[in-house]
């Protein structure tokens, strides 16, 4: 008999032992397993822009105005396009152009690619050149002999670096 109230109480007691000791845990949050998780954030916002152009034919001034989409993600890799209209501010012989472009990099700087028309000569343009926060380098190649072109400007748009999220909301 006492073999049976042995075992009756050893029970008891790991049942006693295991609900305390779970009881003293209640309420609190497990330590997240992994770092904070990627974020990435997109955009899609107006710009303007004043460039110098020199080249074949001639320089001066210029203006963008357009469309900017951007997805940054909390590495600071950039990826995006741009639409924009480029006019001749002083009627120097420059004629409006229309530009489809894509970019790619960092916040700190990418490459950009794209094709534009221009509506005074009818012909294709090539562009490609860099990007940063307010500036823009480049050059433009029209491909029905209008030849090589290039600028540098400043624009109105800036690569806002994107803040990774917590790995859990706390209350």
């Amino acid at each position: 008999m006492t073999e049976i109230w042995m075992k009756r109480l050893a029970s008891a007691a790991i049942i006693a032992l295991t609900t305390l000791a779970s009881a003293a845990h209640a309420g609190e949050i497990m330590p997240p397993i992994f770092g904070p998780s990627k974020n990435s954030e997109s955009k899609t916002r107006l710009f303007a822009g004043l460039n110098w152009t020199f080249g074949k034919q001639g320089g001066g001034l210029s203006t963008r105005v357009g469309a900017i989409y951007t997805d940054i993600d909390s590495d600071d890799d950039v990826q995006g396009a741009r639409v924009f209209l480029d006019l001749d501010l002083f009627k120097q012989g420059g004629t409006p152009s229309v530009f489809v472009t894509g970019f790619k990099g960092t916040t700190y700087g990418m490459g950009e690619l794209g094709l534009g028309y221009d509506f005074g000569n009818g012909e294709m343009i090539g562009q490609f050149g860099g990007l940063m926060n307010h500036f823009e380098i480049g050059g433009n190649y029209g491909f029905s002999g209008s030849g090589m072109n290039g600028y540098v400007g400043v624009t109105s748009f800036k690569f806002d670096k994107v803040q990774p999220n917590a790995p859990y909301e706390m209350y």
